[in-house]
């Protein structure tokens, strides 16, 4: 199963192999900033994944629990 931040860079790939084969530099220019946003959006995926509280934390402290 690939993650979201996977997809993301393959998206990033395609945008980039298509402005490699553009012919107008334009199109080329549009294609290499999508691709940007693309990788931006999976590093934006990873960094969210590394933050995520794992569920062993939450069980061992469920919210609202009352520690004495």
């Amino acid at each position: 199963m690939t993650t979201a931040a996977e997809e993301f860079r393959l998206h990033a790939e395609e945008c980039l192999q298509q402005a490699r084969a553009a012919a107008r530099p334009e199109r080329q220019a549009v294609l290499l900033s999508m691709a940007d946003h693309w990788n931006q959006f999976a590093i934006c995926m990873d960094e969210f994944a590394g933050s995520v509280v794992s569920p062993s934390v939450t069980e061992a402290h469920p919210v609202g629990a009352r520690r004495y």
